[in-house]
């Protein structure tokens, strides 16, 4: 069993950058690195709101928890279909190895059913 990935587009106000999301079901939220792939800080992507309070995380292999502010992007895309609503365009900023995570309330809205054996998500709701 290998590990889920899924293309994503954040829309903001000046960038829509796409990343390489990791399906991630034991998050209850979304993560997007502090800088993007190419550089660019994601705030260089023009977000919609930015809340400073963000969530309290443990971090890995340590018992030191912080808390990380959140932005609100315009939309974002996943598997050609569109997101606006807010609560699901929230992602948390910190350093990550990945991209970006998508937790399991975003996976569950869109109805995604994971196929372990193919490492491969299919989006079901729309």
């Amino acid at each position: 069993m290998g590990e889920i990935h899924y293309n994503i587009q954040i829309n903001g106000r000046r960038l829509k950058p796409t990343l390489n999301a990791l399906l991630d079901t034991g998050s209850s939220f979304n993560v997007l690195g502090y800088e993007l792939p190419d550089g660019h800080l994601t705030f260089d992507v023009g977000e919609e709101n930015y809340d400073s309070r963000g969530v309290e995380i443990l971090i890995p292999d340590t018992e030191e928890k912080q808390t990380f502010g959140t932005l609100r992007f315009e939309s974002i895309i996943i598997g050609g279909f569109t997101i606006t609503h807010p609560r699901f365009t929230t992602f948390a900023l910190m350093k990550i190895a990945d991209e970006a995570i998508i937790g399991h309330p975003l996976m569950q809205y869109l109805g995604m059913v994971l196929n372990l054996k193919e490492d491969k998500g299919t989006i079901t709701k729309f």
